[in-house]
């Protein structure tokens, strides 16, 4: 997308016209902070009640089965689904900053088994090459307890 049809492009625009008037370093940064963010995917968590169909949407947008729709290990934990050459490659990153690589099983979907404990992992990033996330992030977030 481009121009008008592009509302990202278009405050990514404004942001760098108003940074080049504006005198304040501090509020240029920001400025400059706001357009790289805007450059990125959007992203889009998924929530909801213990069986109330999170995963089953996240395939949906990801036009693959890769999110687990049953109760495991994967789903107590935020995953995000991203863009990548590197088609299935799932990093497991851990509370203590460290990260485990990893792949989908050769079905493509998420292992079963994380190799770690759960409650060490902070979350999950898998890479795929679906060209629905060139423009998207989607995160698939635990269930609800409420």
């Amino acid at each position: 997308m481009t121009g008008a049809l592009d509302p990202a492009a278009t405050l990514r625009r404004l942001c760098a016209d108003a940074a080049s008037r504006i005198g304040d370093r501090g509020l240029r940064e920001r400025l400059r902070e706001i357009r790289e963010q805007l450059g990125q995917p959007l992203q889009v968590a998924v929530a909801g009640a213990v069986s109330g169909g999170k995963s089953t949407l996240v395939n949906a947008l990801l036009e693959r089965s890769v999110a687990p729709a049953d109760a495991g290990e994967c789903t107590r934990v935020v995953t995000s689904y991203e863009y990548g050459d590197e088609d299935g490659e799932v990093a497991i990153e851990l509370v203590d900053g460290r990260v485990r690589h990893s792949r989908l099983d050769p079905d493509g979907r998420m292992p079963a088994r994380l190799g770690v404990p759960v409650e060490r992992v902070a979350r999950i990033r898998v890479t795929l090459r679906c060209p629905a996330l060139r423009r998207l992030t989607v995160v698939d977030t635990p269930a609800s307890t409420r």
